[in-house]
């Protein structure tokens, strides 16, 4: 039957039956359907069934039997390296969603499950690019006007495989999920996670997406991937972290300047509560560091050229909703800005 699934115990009997490196459950089942019921006759009657048993290689064919190769539930981790573009179609066909290990957030307590990124099948492949196109494998590709998803990855056999969509993993092992309002005492960094929440600003409600992207260095190729018809940039820092307001003038301002040009760009400063928490202060005192001042951050805000400075405390909830609010506005202003530049020739 299907050539990586069903190697099950003793074979009784073999046919071969060429599968098509793009065929569907649906061109199988019409494919192999009536080869394995035509051979499962033919077993009925020629008696291969009835005890004892005889294996296929001492039943006197001249056919050598031939064993396929497994295909197990932890062959759903995408080596992108090695596999080919048919390897990524089979193994969605047999094991469903598939995962790739380079989008694994490192968590910081093993109370904490990893996150990982699911892709959702079926895959589409697209043939090797141009030479002038870079297709390293494992390489994500923005694919701004796709409709089913916004990138595909490079296979090692050079195809662009493109999935029907993609879900995150990763979410405490014990104890109901905190909401958009609760505050976690564990910090998981974030791969991609996107929360809506309900805000009114100037009479208006308005459904606010916010995109959380991955800070680490392992995400530096992947991240680009949730800039796309973005309106407004928030960038954070901890007010706990000194070395977090350096990353934003050392890293975060020129990424965005370079992917994000023209958005409005907000710093906000986060943890305002620990600013004067007596075990925070000991601790940066260790490094001979202190807590963020406000008139610091307001320094960086200028220097990068962002539009305002807030302090927010996911603790106590304290400046969350300015954040939200401001936000909000910033990226009506840019819808508007949009519709101005519309030209009909």
């Amino acid at each position: 039957m299907h050539p990586t699934r069903f190697d099950h115990g003793m074979i009784l009997d073999q046919e071969e039956a060429p599968v098509p490196p793009h065929s569907t459950p649906e061109d199988l089942v019409d494919m192999l359907g009536p080869l394995g019921a035509r051979m499962l006759a033919k077993g009925v009657e020629s008696g291969i069934f009835v005890p004892p048993l005889t294996d296929f290689a001492n039943s006197g064919s001249h056919i050598e039997p031939s064993h396929a190769p497994k295909i197990m539930p932890e062959d759903r981790h995408i080596d992108w390296k090695l596999w080919t573009a048919e390897m990524v179609q089979t193994r969605d066909r047999v094991l469903g969603r598939l995962w790739d290990s380079t989008t694994f957030a490192f968590c910081m307590n093993d109370t904490v499950t990893a996150k990982r990124i699911n892709y959702v099948g079926p895959w589409t492949a697209h043939p090797a690019p141009p030479k002038d196109v870079t297709s390293q494998p494992g390489v994500p590709v923005l694919l701004p006007d796709h409709k089913s998803t916004s990138f595909g990855i490079w296979s090692a056999d050079g195809q662009l495989m493109v999935p029907d969509g993609v879900t995150i993993d990763g979410e405490p092992k014990a104890g109901a999920r905190p909401n958009k309002h609760s505050h976690a005492e564990v910090y998981v960094p974030t791969v991609f996670e996107n929360y809506v929440a309900d805000v009114e600003v100037d009479g208006k409600h308005v459904e606010l997406a916010l995109w959380d992207t991955a800070g680490q260095e392992d995400y530096d190729r992947l991240r680009p991937l949730s800039y796309p018809d973005s309106h407004v940039i928030l960038i954070c820092f901890a007010v706990d972290s000194p070395d977090s307001l350096d990353n934003v003038q050392e890293k975060w301002i020129s990424e965005v300047l370079h992917f994000c040009q023209g958005l409005p760009i907000i710093l906000v400063g986060c943890k305002k509560d620990l600013r004067y928490d007596q075990k925070t202060i000991e601790e940066l005192h260790k490094t001979s560091q202190k807590p963020v001042t406000p008139e610091q951050a307001e320094d960086v805000r200028k220097k990068i050229g962002a539009q305002k400075y807030l302090e927010c405390s996911a603790k106590t909830n304290e400046g969350v909703r300015e954040v939200f609010e401001h936000a909000t506005r910033a990226a009506l202003l840019t819808r508007k800005k949009e519709k101005k530049k519309c030209m009909i020739l």
